[in-house]
Order: structure tokens, then C-alpha cells, then sequence
């Protein structure tokens, strides 16, 4: 689920795939976990959970950095084989600040992948174009924002940004390389007259 009130009611953790079917506890540990603990190993497991209750007590549930987290699970939504079509297809930089039509940018995806045309209809493509975009620090269609302000120049009747790029019936992605921010104004310095001061001779 997305939205506030999801994400108010749940706690994210990271776990890495360290261990795997090649790599397992006992490899490290010489035992199976739980199965093969002896007394002593027990008694750390339980003097460890009660270290973790007086912590909680103490502190209560510390959430833990999200940037992290949100960038694995949004490059889960694109899916690795859109990140890395996309990583070889925007390697020139004569692809960026360029209007590429949506069908021209599908059709190069499905060649690179035939089997992601099952998955990935042009409208999800749409929607993890603009995921890769964010997952990469790129703008999607930067020419839609004011350079001045960083804002967008149209907003619908919501007030919701306007950055579809449509022309013709045709629909156009563009990427830039870097975020859009408001352009700072350079403060000229004004140069204040001073009189010169009468000096007796």
C-alpha cells in the first residue's frame, strides 16, 4: 500500500541476502540455530532478548534510515531489467535533454527484453520510467519546469503538476541530468558614492 496513513502503521527493516542456499548459519556457527544450541548458547539468547526488552522500554521502537530502504524497494518496482536497459540506453549523453517519443522508448525496451511485453504494458512503462528518474537523481520532462523557480509551469484543475509532454497524439519522455532548483539571483553590489572629505592644507 502507499500513502500516510500506510506507512504510519508499519515499521521497515533492511535484511541482507548473506546467507543463501550456498552460504548458511552453520557454516558460520558450526551448529544449527535452536536445533543444536547447548545450555550455554541458550542462556545468551535469552539474556540478548532481555537486553532488547529493556531497550524497547527504554527507547520504544527506533525506526531506522529510511533512505536506504525506499531506494531498494523503488528499484524493486522497476524491476532490474528496466534499470539496466535503461543504464545502457541512456549511456550517451546525446539521449538526455532530448525528446524521445514514449512508443520509440518501449519498443527498444521490449527488443532488449521480448519477454517484458507480458509484464510491462506501455502505461506501466510510463509509470517505471519515471520511478527509474527518481531512483537515478534524473528530471523526467525538465522542460517542463520553470528554470527561475524550480515549479512546474502548468498545474491542472486540482492544482496537481501538469508534465506530460504531448504533441500531435504523440506523447514525449525527456531526461535531465540534473535536478531542477531555482535559479539563484546574483546580487550586484552597488558602489556608494563618498564624498571626499576637505583636508586643510
Amino acid at each position: 500500500g502507499t500513502g500516510s496513513s500506510f506507512t504510519d502503521r508499519q515499521w521497515l527493516l533492511a535484511f541482507s541476502d548473506f546467507y543463501n542456499d550456498e552460504h548458511k548459519p552453520v557454516d558460520d556457527f558450526g551448529a544449527l540455530f535452536f536445533d543444536e544450541w547447548d545450555f550455554e548458547q541458550w542462556n545468551l539468547t535469552w539474556n540478548l532478548l532481555a537486553n532488547c526488552i529493556q531497550l524497547y522500554l527504554k527507547f520504544g521502537v527506533t525506526q531506522a534510515p529510511g533512505e536506504r530502504l525506499q531506494q531498494r524497494k523503488l528499484k524493486q518496482e522497476i524491476t532490474e531489467i528496466l534499470i539496466e536497459w535503461a543504464d545502457i540506453y541512456f549511456s550517451s549523453l546525446s539521449k538526455f535533454n532530448t525528446r524521445i517519443s514514449r512508443k520509440e522508448l518501449y519498443d527498444a525496451f521490449i527488443e532488449y527484453d521480448p519477454l517484458q511485453r507480458k509484464y510491462i504494458s506501455p502505461t506501466m512503462f510510463k509509470k517505471k520510467f519515471m520511478q527509474y528518474c527518481q531512483y537515478k537523481g534524473y528530471v523526467f520532462n525538465p522542460h517542463k519546469y520553470d528554470p527561475v523557480t524550480g515549479k512546474p509551469h502548468q498545474f491542472d484543475k486540482d492544482g496537481k503538476p501538469v508534465i506530460d509532454d504531448k504533441a500531435g497524439g504523440v506523447e514525449y519522455f525527456m531526461i535531465g541530468v540534473n535536478a531542477v532548483e531555482p535559479e539563484v539571483k546574483q546580487e550586484t553590489k552597488k558602489l556608494r558614492y563618498i564624498p571626499p572629505q576637505n583636508e586643510s592644507i
